[in-house]
């Protein structure tokens, strides 16, 4: 009831989260899901081009969409779990690189999906 349709952007996703409170929102416990992550970095990097721009362009367009919180990584696997800031450094380079990609390229309409998740035998080389 609070929309009549997705809007004709990739971040769908945002637009959905955005449209709810903190407090209407629960996680479900009982409920899995199974997640292929990008088995390259430039593929990694490619997806998350795609969604900063989606997520960009989505902000832009629509005036209630949430901001991103730049830090939750930080705040919430970081600092609870210390032994994994080696693993951060490597993130927050990844993440940097995808974010001047896609600003670089914010007007560019590509999909840039990760083909490496869509090979059954993960033999994409």
């Amino acid at each position: 009831a609070r929309f009549t349709r997705f809007p004709d952007l990739a971040a769908d996703d945002l637009f959905l989260d955005s449209l709810f409170t903190a407090p209407e929102k629960h996680e479900v416990e009982a409920v899995t899901a199974r997640i292929a992550t990008p088995r390259r970095t430039a593929d990694l990097v490619r997806r998350l081009v795609r969604v900063r721009r989606g997520n960009a362009t989505m902000r832009s367009a629509a005036g209630q969409v949430r901001r991103a919180n730049r830090l939750s990584w930080l705040r919430d696997v970081v600092l609870p779990r210390p032994w994994l800031a080696p693993a951060a450094v490597c993130y927050v380079g990844i993440t940097v690189v995808a974010a001047l990609v896609a600003r670089r390229t914010s007007g560019e309409t590509t999909w840039d999906r990760d083909d490496s998740t869509r090979d059954r035998l993960g033999s994409h080389a």
